[in-house]
């Protein structure tokens, strides 16, 4: 057993070395965005209505500007032939509160459809 595992060492680490060249690739090669005032009305009207990510108790500004910054990028892509995909790990603020963790929160539903998917992680 020691012999096998020995012999995978490598092997792991020469994919994790892989998967971060990937990652590190996607990241210089995407698209740098910067939010505009119609997305900070968007984000305060959100706290207002205390619309998710601002259903719990804490500051969800951050939170709200991203959700906000790819409402804004799938509105303006052509998801049949540019799909978009919201992915996080955080279902407190992004999913459904009592139910499928992996369905996105109403107040969050009608930014998902066709061409624009929810994920968590």
């Amino acid at each position: 057993m020691l012999d096998e595992l020995a012999h995978q060492v490598p092997l792991i680490g020469a994919k994790a070395t892989r998967n971060f060249d990937e990652i590190l690739e996607l990241l210089t090669k995407g698209e740098q965005i910067e939010p505009t005032d119609d997305e900070r009305s968007r984000v305060v009207q959100r706290g207002l209505d205390k619309a998710a990510p601002f259903h719990r108790s804490r500051n969800s500004v951050a939170d709200a500007l991203l959700i906000e910054l790819y409402a804004s990028a799938s509105g303006r892509a052509d998801l049949s032939t540019d799909p978009h995909g919201f992915v996080t790990s955080n279902s407190d603020d992004f999913s459904t509160p009592q139910g499928d963790k992996r369905e996105p929160h109403p107040d969050l539903a009608n930014i998902f459809g066709a061409g624009s998917s929810y994920g968590l992680v």
